[in-house]
């Protein structure tokens, strides 16, 4: 039997086959985020809230978002690179600075204050959608060895050919490596994975 089903980013109801039950499915129109409902214990598969919010929709054009750090109550406003940074669900952020506090502290400490969801699941929920491959060519760690492995064959051929240029020319291959990253592979995999190349947009 159909089940009917809802995003409650765009608002469009579906009907999908109850062999999808329990499963996470994309909106067809907007590409938000849908839990189909009816698993094992009747609760949607990623676990969250049935209750309405906006974590699956998109909000174009966002400039900033505001942040909860749940130990102390206190609220953030990031905007910039930073909030750049810290939307990307692919790229790893594992902490961040309370304004109230003023000290940073583990991602699993603070919340999406308009949404109410821990930026942990947030990360969680898109990283869920990629494959193991993508994630990590996404991530700053994925980044980081990317850029490692042509200044680590500079250093090779310094040893083996004794060039002193060989380690200037594998530092400067690494660099340009992880400005394509920045610049084109990061957002063409989270093109590929949520459907925009901009996470500030992401709910």
């Amino acid at each position: 039997m159909p089940i009917a089903v809802s995003c409650q980013g765009c608002g469009k109801s579906y009907r999908v086959k109850d062999e999808h039950a329990g499963r996470r499915m994309r909106c067809p129109s907007c590409q938000g985020l849908i839990d189909v409902p009816g698993g094992p214990s009747g609760e949607p598969a990623s676990g969250l809230s049935a209750q309405p919010t906006r974590a699956a929709g998109r909000t174009p054009g966002r400039k900033q978002r505001d942040y909860t750090h749940l130990s102390c109550g206190g609220s953030t406003t990031v905007d910039g690179p930073e909030f750049e940074a810290l939307a990307d669900p692919l790229a790893g952020m594992v902490a961040t600075v309370c304004s109230n506090c003023e000290a940073v502290f583990p991602i699993e400490q603070f919340a999406w204050d308009d949404t109410q969801e821990p930026i942990s699941r947030y990360y969680d929920r898109y990283r869920s959608l990629g494959t193991p491959l993508q994630n990590f060519l996404a991530s700053r760690v994925g980044m980081y060895a990317l850029a490692a492995v042509p200044f680590a064959i500079g250093g090779i051929g310094f040893l083996v050919v004794k060039n002193r240029w060989c380690i200037p020319a594998g530092l400067l291959a690494a660099i340009i490596v992880i400005f394509a990253h920045t610049v084109f592979l990061g957002p063409r995999i989270l093109q590929q994975i949520v459907g925009t190349d901009d996470p500030r947009e992401l709910n």
